[in-house]
């Protein structure tokens, strides 16, 4: 099929100037086979390609009359679909209410702990809630505003250990910034 059509196609050349037709290709522009690519054509593109019958899904695989019972079989019906998936959404509502338990209980603990702190110890309390200086770009400058430590934070440049190193191993030009 392919290759007929391919026989009767004429190829058309945009290029005037070109000396002549390309290789595989008559004087008329007309394809030229040999036998080898003939039958290749022939075992890629078959003419006859045999139709699967209408009552199956695939033309690889036989189809199968007890395919729907096997189904129904598994899958009962919408109700039961209707009530797993009831199931379904009150376990995620019980499980996001004991997440939402568990956070209260945390912040109340924290809230009991500070008020603890606050009366045991008021310097450590202080400096347990104290809201780090603003850092204003303007006053110091934008690079020596990104590399600023703020008291009694963790140092940004350090890095948690994990089991992969980072892209840039060591920084060999990096200076401290002058104060």
């Amino acid at each position: 099929m392919i290759a007929n059509i391919c026989k009767r196609s004429t190829r058309i050349f945009s290029r005037a100037y070109a000396s002549g037709p390309p290789a595989g290709f008559k004087g008329n522009n007309e394809l030229v086979t040999d036998n080898k690519s003939e039958q290749l054509l022939q075992m890629l593109y078959p003419q006859q390609v045999p139709q699967p019958p209408t009552n199956r899904t695939s033309p690889s695989i036989g189809h199968r009359e007890d395919v729907q019972k096997s189904v129904d079989a598994v899958f009962p019906g919408e109700e039961v679909h209707e009530t797993i998936t009831r199931a379904f959404n009150v376990l995620q509502r019980s499980e996001q209410d004991a997440r939402l338990k568990d956070l209260e209980n945390r912040d109340s603990r924290m809230r009991e702990a500070l008020s603890r702190l606050e009366d045991n110890h008021f310097d450590l309390w202080e400096k347990a809630v104290a809201r780090p200086p603003k850092i204003s770009a303007a006053k110091v400058g934008k690079k020596r505003a990104q590399t600023m430590r703020i008291p009694g934070l963790f140092p940004r440049d350090l890095r948690a250990p994990t089991e992969t190193p980072r892209n840039v191993v060591w920084n060999h030009n990096w200076k401290a910034p002058n104060k």
